[in-house]
């Protein structure tokens, strides 16, 4: 299923089985090391953060656990002119931080040569004392950046934890700062922890995580797991992301809800890669693999839809809920529900619906030279 693109990156060879073949797209269980040719240093010249003053842009800290998802939504933030990508925290969900974070300096240093990105690697554990994990083979290929090879950047990433960089970054834009979290709650739920006065500092947050009024997507994706109610970003660390629901701190969350409205397919892969920019291919060459992992034409972008929410919300529908999150252990564990009792978490709205067309218009118009 795999196509050629116009890209100088790739023709991709990648053997994966599908972990099962529910109607919700499974990801891939790799049988082996997934082998992707190489990319290449990025042609001159690179690419150019945006020409804007930071002040003139949306500060974003970006936590991100690895899945290519999360490298989509990356890589939004890194375009979109209306956005100043401040920080990057490499969260312990399908990455394990201290692992891939050597992957994600390639990938933000040494392709997209966005040098005034904070990037950090988050905390290799949990706030809850009964977490969960991703598969082991998921983790192994995201810690790998599922086989790509990047240029190899020679310099180290920030000695900040993620939870002293989410502080540093809400002291330097109070009340401007937005966080993105498209994994588990950790890093911010431990600066909450560490900073009583953090919640006053942050604008909004913004996720991509549970699930409302749909089911979950852990057993349907992993078929080992009998969770049939809570989303894998929630799930992993329960209580990290109850703390975070439950802080006061305005969320806009995307769950899982609006997300198969939202199908990237081969064409629109395609006509990034006819950009023929090193971001473009990235991405292309990315969701072309993918389409050959899950044999399908298209994908569901998760965690780029959270990225766009940021500065298009008005490209959903959004309905305010007291949500908060089951930490119990049982078969409700991670399950965002509706807070019972008056004066709930009434900060809170989650998208119900997106608008899909619009939402690809814009995924699609910040690679240059739109």
């Amino acid at each position: 299923m795999i196509k050629k693109i116009s890209s100088p990156l790739i023709s991709l060879f990648l053997l994966f089985i599908l972990v099962t073949a529910c109607a919700a797209p499974a990801l891939p269980v790799v049988t082996q090391n997934p082998v992707l040719p190489a990319i290449q240093n990025a042609p001159s010249p690179s690419p150019v953060p945006p020409t804007q003053t930071p002040e003139a842009r949306i500060p974003v800290v970006f936590l991100g656990d690895g899945a290519p998802d999360d490298i989509t939504a990356a890589m939004y933030l890194m375009l979109d002119t209306k956005i100043n990508l401040a920080g990057i925290v490499v969260t312990n969900g399908e990455t394990r931080p201290s692992r891939a974070i050597k992957k994600w300096l390639d990938y933000v240093y040494g392709y997209m040569g966005w040098a005034n990105v904070v990037v950090t690697a988050g905390c290799d554990c949990a706030v809850d004392p009964h977490p969960n994990q991703f598969p082991q083979s998921w983790r192994d290929s995201a810690d790998n950046f599922w086989g790509m090879t990047l240029p190899d950047y020679q310099g180290k990433p920030s000695a900040l934890t993620g939870a002293d960089l989410i502080i540093q970054m809400a002291n330097q834009y109070p009340r401007e700062l937005v966080i993105l979290i498209t994994g588990p709650h950790t890093d911010l739920a431990l600066a909450l922890q560490k900073d009583a006065m953090l919640k006053d500092k942050i604008k909004k947050v913004v996720i991509m995580g549970g699930a409302v009024n749909v089911a979950g997507n852990i057993h349907a994706d992993y078929a080992q797991e009998t969770n049939l109610v809570s989303e894998w970003n929630i799930w992993v660390d329960a209580l990290a992301a109850k703390e975070v629901f439950d802080s006061g701190i305005p969320l806009d969350i995307i769950p899982m809800d609006p997300v198969p409205e939202v199908e990237l397919n081969s064409a629109f892969a395609q006509k990034v890669g006819a950009v023929n920019l090193p971001g473009a291919n990235l991405m292309a060459a990315l969701w072309e693999a993918e389409f050959g992992w899950y044999k399908k034409d298209y994908i569901w972008i998760y965690d780029a839809l959270a990225a766009i929410a940021i500065d298009q919300p008005e490209l959903f529908e959004w309905v305010n809920a007291p949500l908060t999150v089951v930490t119990d252990r049982g078969p409700n564990q991670g399950r965002t529900i509706l807070q019972n009792g008056d004066g709930g978490n009434d900060h809170i709205r989650y998208a119900s619906h997106a608008a899909a067309q619009k939402v690809l218009d814009q995924l699609y118009y910040v690679f240059p030279p739109h």
